[in-house]
C-alpha cells in the first residue's frame, strides 16, 4: 500500500499549529489515523523494537514512502 503525505495533510498542520513538540507529534498525528491507513502504520511501528526511534522526521518519511 502506497501511502502519501497528502493523506497526512490535517495532522501535518494540526501539529504545526498547536506547536507540538517533536516528540510528541508522532504520538498526536497516529491518534488520529484511519482505517487503512491506522493497519499500515501499525505494520510499519511493528518494525521498530523501540517506539521512541520513531521521530517526526521518520514518521513523515514513512509516508512519502
Amino acid at each position: 500500500m502506497l501511502i502519501r503525505l497528502g493523506e497526512l495533510g490535517p495532522q501535518n498542520l494540526m501539529v504545526m499549529v498547536m506547536d507540538v513538540p517533536q516528540e510528541r507529534r508522532v504520538t498526536l498525528a497516529t491518534f488520529f489515523l484511519a482505517r487503512n491507513v491506522r493497519h499500515w502504520w501499525e505494520s510499519v511501528r511493528k518494525r521498530y523494537q523501540d517506539p521512541s526511534a520513531i521521530t517526526w522526521p521518520v514518521f513523515r518519511a514513512a509516508f512519502d514512502g
